[in-house]
């Protein structure tokens, strides 16, 4: 989902226009509609788009539209995003306890990628919940995915609340095939303005990219410890996956050690940076 936009941009957050508006603005941008879905046959239409990004091996649907119909009625997120009369988009949250909303699944077609939809979704989102009192959006994205990194960190301002490892087991899609899934777990404070993008100051390497490989080292703590720690990831992970596995592989467990081990320890992800890190601040 590139194109990423500062959510806050257009305007005081917390407001019934002002988000609906940045979200109309970005629609208006990506060349989209964006809406809540009604009735099975739009959860049916949605429910595709998702089997299509996705495609499983085996042909089970992402969600299930009759689910969809039930998280709906239970006051879950159910949304699309239609390019004229044409579902490229969906997105499927449900409530999570006390006040909060878990965006389950997200994804464009790739034949709409490029565009903004992505974000456009995502700031649907936000308006939607903050019309409902909803304060908070947590999701889990593949810390490998560079372009969802930048999105969601840097733009959008959602912080790291924890790494976890292979957390849905296998899976038989195309985006996840043959590799482990591994997640960040990220919460989105809606009343958040993002971050800036981090400055290139450096900092000491954890993973870094030497000849297309990933160079790792271990996190030692010492008496004089670093200010910033970088963990790199490669530029396109879904194509690597399906060029070079063992590569891939490598990758994920590098940097699934460097991540988990700094926030373990107590170090804060402030944001992903232009070059294509992890930015780590703390101990705090």
């Amino acid at each position: 989902m590139p194109e990423p936009v500062d959510p806050t941009a257009a305007g005081m957050v917390g407001t019934r226009t002002d988000p609906w508006s940045e979200a109309e603005a970005a629609a208006s941008r990506a060349g989209v509609t964006v809406r809540a879905l009604h009735g099975i046959d739009e959860m049916r239409a949605a429910s595709a788009v998702l089997d299509q990004i996705w495609d499983a091996d085996d042909g089970t649907p992402q969600v299930e539209p009759r689910l969809m119909v039930a998280l709906a009625e239970a006051g879950g997120y159910l949304a699309g995003a239609l390019d004229g009369d044409q579902f490229v988009a969906a997105a499927v949250g449900f409530p999570r306890h006390p006040t909060g909303l878990h965006s389950h699944i997200a994804g464009v077609i790739p034949a709409s990628s490029n565009r903004g939809v992505g974000t456009a979704l995502k700031l649907h989102q936000r308006a939607w919940c903050l019309d409902r009192g909803i304060p908070t959006v947590t999701w889990t994205f593949d810390p490998l995915v560079a372009r969802n990194a930048h999105l969601n960190l840097t733009r959008l301002g959602a912080t790291v609340e924890k790494y976890l490892i292979d957390v849905y087991g296998p899976m038989n899609d195309a985006l996840n095939r043959d590799d482990q899934s591994d997640r960040l777990l990220v919460r989105w404070d809606l009343a958040s303005s993002g971050r800036r993008e981090p400055d290139d100051l450096g900092g000491e390497l954890l993973v870094v990219e030497r000849g297309g490989v990933p160079v790792s080292k271990p996190l030692e703590p010492g008496p004089i410890a670093p200010e910033r720690l970088l963990v790199a990831v490669p530029p396109d992970i879904e194509s690597l996956r399906r060029t070079n596995h063992e590569v891939a592989k490598r990758w994920r467990l590098a940097v699934r050690d460097a991540l988990s081990a700094a926030l373990d320890a107590g170090w804060v992800v402030e944001g992903f940076d232009r070059t294509g890190h992890y930015v780590l601040e703390g101990p705090r």
